[in-house]
């Protein structure tokens, strides 16, 4: 009975944040208190409202709520909330590529022209050039205009079809297959060819394929801008917010910014924006089950594992891109960054070490320091120097 009762789940709350951890599997407590710091210094330096980070190593496990959830209630930040997962998602949609790949339903060979004739270089362009970023076409994120009318009214519904048109305006970045640069634009046609391919929404193969499969019950794929159950608003700095008032002047887009606080609430915003490259919303318990699955490979065949790992170079040191994620030194994963949110999911096998961290507050411009400065100082602790990481 006292061995049932130590393995109990403990919530330990101290001031404004939330500590979950089984008292026999936790890190010792002064691991607990290097990571809190590292957590509550960076959330300090960028001004960030609230965080959800969780560690995972062996048996070992930290996850860690701190700051605050929506400033308008002082709602404290809790460990299970949801946030948008932004680009993580892209994880989801190139796994549902392979696995048409898989089921010989597509080829990874295909040339872009097979669906997208209109494309400039689509007979150059293959599926597996869109999935690692390395097809040239122009990023519709990057276009001005596009920038001016997303910031303008974040509720506004967006098509596929018209976020292609806008990259189409511009000239190829570069010929195919000849350099790396990310482009959302790759993955907004990956989510046209799954419904061309399946005949049904993007939203429901994520569903049937991937989050049932996975029992990811908190995990998402909306087509409103609403958010649902347990979750975290997400904040951007006045900057921004100023373009925004000085465009769309409705309570349905903003929530006014709470003075002493100084951000504005950007929790509300449309799904079709980012799709197939950034709609999901999910929490760190799901997040960490769906990184490991992804990178071990599972719902893939043994041949398309191989194929997703085949790692080229981003022109970042450290950073290396396969078929939909990323490799940063030994850990596999993904970021994701969108109004209000930023994510990090790493998981690296042969260290049997997770890492999923949430923050809510981003800019449209927003870098990844916060994320990255995080994420560092974790594995500078659970790795110390001299150790690989």
């Amino acid at each position: 009975m006292l061995r049932k009762v130590l393995i109990l789940l403990l919530v330990l709350i101290v001031g404004s944040a939330v500590f979950v951890i089984s008292q026999e599997d936790s890190f010792n407590l002064e691991t607990v208190r290097q990571l809190t710091k590292i957590v509550d210094d960076v959330r300090e330096k960028y001004q960030i409202p609230g965080a959800v980070v969780g560690v995972w190593q062996g048996k070992k496990s930290w996850v860690y709520a701190a700051g605050i959830s929506d400033i308008k209630t002082k709602s404290q930040m809790q460990p299970e909330y949801k946030f948008r997962i932004a680009s993580n998602t892209k994880t989801f949609t190139s796994t549902l590529v392979l696995q048409l790949a898989d089921e010989k339903k597509l080829s990874l060979d295909d040339k872009l022209a097979k669906f997208f004739p209109q494309v400039p270089n689509s007979r150059k362009i293959t599926i597996r050039q869109l999935l690692n970023h390395t097809s040239g076409i122009f990023d519709f994120a990057e276009d001005e205009n596009f920038k001016k009318m997303y910031l303008g009214d974040p509720l506004r519904k967006w098509t596929p079809q018209e976020e292609i048109d806008i990259a189409l305006i511009h000239d190829p970045d570069f010929a195919p297959g000849k350099k790396w640069k990310y482009s959302n634009s790759n993955y907004a046609l990956l989510g046209m060819i799954v419904e061309k391919v399946t005949g049904s929404k993007l939203e429901d193969e994520v569903e049937k394929r991937i989050i049932k499969p996975l029992k990811l019950s908190q995990t998402s794929f909306p087509v409103t801008p609403e958010m649902t159950g347990g979750y975290s608003h997400g904040y951007m700095a006045p900057e921004e917010a100023a373009a925004i008032e000085a465009t769309v002047a409705t309570e349905a887009t903003l929530t006014p910014a709470v003075p002493e606080e100084d951000l504005v609430d950007i929790t509300l915003v449309n799904p079709s924006i980012p799709w197939a490259g950034g709609g999901i919303v999910s929490n760190v318990y799901d997040l960490k089950k769906w990184i490991e699955a992804a990178a071990r490979g599972e719902l893939l065949s043994r041949a398309m594992r191989k194929e997703r790992f085949r790692w080229i170079p981003t022109g970042t040191k450290d950073l290396e891109f396969g078929l939909g994620i990323m490799k940063l030194q030994d850990f596999i994963g993904h970021n994701g960054k969108i109004l209000g949110y930023a994510s990090f999911m790493l998981y690296s096998p042969g260290k049997n070490t997770t890492i999923v961290l949430f923050i809510n507050k981003c800019n449209e411009d927003e870098k990844t320091e916060p994320m990255l400065d995080i994420i560092k100082e974790i594995k500078e602790v659970l790795f110390p120097v001299g150790q690989k990481s």
